[in-house]
């Protein structure tokens, strides 16, 4: 994986993303993520993964 790989584009390989600025506003439904079990602080298209990062998409609603 490269060091500059970002979440959004392997994502929207596999499923229908709607987006706000870079923040995922919807998975096919309502779908929020977190990385190594934090909240993603940055949207899908800027936020920085590496090679052992965990990226977990939850249904669920952002609030």
């Amino acid at each position: 994986m490269s060091k500059k790989a970002k979440v959004m584009p392997g994502l929207k390989k596999a499923w229908k993303v709607q987006e706000n600025k870079g923040f995922i506003t919807a998975i096919d439904g309502n779908w929020t993520y977190t990385i190594n079990g934090k909240w993603a602080t940055k949207g899908a298209d800027k936020q920085a993964v590496a090679n052992k990062d965990k990226v977990k998409f939850t249904l669920d609603k952002v609030k």
